[in-house]
């Protein structure tokens, strides 16, 4: 498996595909171990994914590049791939943590930090928000007790980054005995994003909405992944991907600018809130 110092999202996505069918593939062959060769950086949409689909498939990793920085970061901070099973924070870092279905407070927690730590006004009610969807949402498409998440702030970049996932049922089926089942995970896909929700009583803010606020709003990014399909979201673009695999559960991800200059600094979320 390799991580390049790449910075445009799409490629890192093409990326993480490529790194999961390399552990699909070892698992075929009945392999218990696989080797990343190379890493530039780490970042949770390059990790999460894979340390969660290790994790299912039992499966160890061997650390073969010189990049003792990113080798340090990705044994001793992030507990590669088995994460830390007790929830655990540090200011605006969360490093990959295995958590309970029922736990949801290790969000709230990271959202404190980053809003103490920006000191930003016009993003206080979007990012609680935020919060308040991804905690709504948890184990909605799962059917297991844990998820995974990794969440980061960059300081010098002024970006923040989170993912979750789980290895559960899925979209496509968290529908199935609904009214809104689907024959493709490209459609279940699609319904979760514009607001379809596989319980019967809505919960939060709503998808449609936060993708909005982030995206069009802040000039963020989203990705929804499950099944054999993924759709990636910025500003007014969307990609859809064909996954070479079925990946069993949901990955979510979003990454979005911290606002700097007076312009941005007069951002109003209201516009972008139904």
């Amino acid at each position: 498996m390799r991580i390049k110092r790449e910075f445009k999202t799409p490629n890192r996505i093409v990326e993480l595909f490529r790194n999961i069918e390399i552990i699909n593939s070892a698992v075929r062959s009945g392999k218990n171990s696989v080797n990343f060769n190379h890493v530039d950086w780490v970042t949770p949409l390059s990790v999460l994914p894979l340390a969660a689909h290790l994790s299912k498939n039992n499966m160890s990793v061997n650390f073969n590049f010189d990049n003792e920085k990113a080798k340090s970061f990705l044994i001793n901070n992030l507990k590669f791939p088995g994460g830390h099973v007790d929830p655990y924070f540090d200011t605006t870092n969360v490093p990959i943590c295995k958590i309970h279905s029922n736990y949801k407070q290790l969000l709230t927690n990271f959202e404190s930090n980053l809003l103490r730590s920006i000191n930003v006004d016009c993003l206080t009610t979007p990012i609680k928000l935020l919060t308040a969807e991804l905690e709504a949402n948890v184990g909605d498409h799962s059917n297991e007790d844990h998820y995974w998440l990794h969440a980061q702030y960059y300081p010098k970049t002024k970006n923040c980054e989170i993912c979750l996932a789980d290895t559960g049922i899925g979209i496509k089926n968290s529908y199935v005995g609904t009214a809104h089942e689907t024959k493709t995970h490209e459609a279940a896909v699609l319904k979760a994003i514009t607001g379809v929700s596989s319980k019967t009583i809505e919960r939060g803010s709503g998808i449609p909405t936060i993708i909005k606020l982030f995206t069009k709003g802040l000039k963020g990014e989203f990705m929804l992944m499950s099944g054999d399909c993924a759709i990636y979201i910025y500003h007014k673009k969307g990609i859809s991907y064909e996954l070479p695999f079925e990946w069993g559960g949901t990955v979510a991800f979003i990454k979005f600018p911290i606002p700097r200059s007076a312009r941005a600094l007069a951002f109003d979320y209201t516009k972008y809130i139904k």
